[in-house]
C-alpha cells in the first residue's frame, strides 16, 4: 500500500516538475523560518535564567519625554547612582 502511494507521488512530482519545485522550496522556506524563529524565542525566553534567583532579576528602563510632554523614546539605561539609591532606598533587598 506505502508502495503505492510512493509510485503516484513520484508519478506527479515527475509530470509536474516546475509545479513541484515551486512547493518543495516553498515548504523547505517555510521550515527554515519557523526554525528560525524558534531558536530567537527560546533565545529571548532563556535570558538570565542561569541564576539562581532568576524571578529576582528586574530591568530598569527610562523614558525621554518632548517638549509638549509626550512619549518620545524607551531605552534600557541608568546611571551610577541608581544602584547606589536603591540599595540606601530597599534596605530589605540584601545580598544573601
Amino acid at each position: 500500500m506505502w508502495m503505492n502511494y510512493i509510485k503516484i507521488a513520484w508519478r506527479n512530482l515527475t509530470r509536474n516538475k516546475m509545479f513541484s519545485v515551486i512547493n518543495i522550496l516553498g515548504l523547505a522556506a517555510g521550515i527554515a523560518a519557523s526554525l528560525l524563529i524558534l531558536q530567537y524565542v527560546s533565545n529571548e525566553l532563556s535570558y538570565d535564567r542561569f541564576h539562581g534567583k532568576a524571578d529576582r532579576i528586574y530591568r530598569l528602563s527610562r523614558q525621554r519625554m518632548d517638549e509638549e510632554n509626550n512619549y518620545s523614546t524607551d531605552w534600557a539605561a541608568g546611571t551610577f547612582g541608581v544602584g547606589t539609591h536603591f540599595k540606601n532606598e530597599f534596605p530589605a533587598n540584601t545580598r544573601r
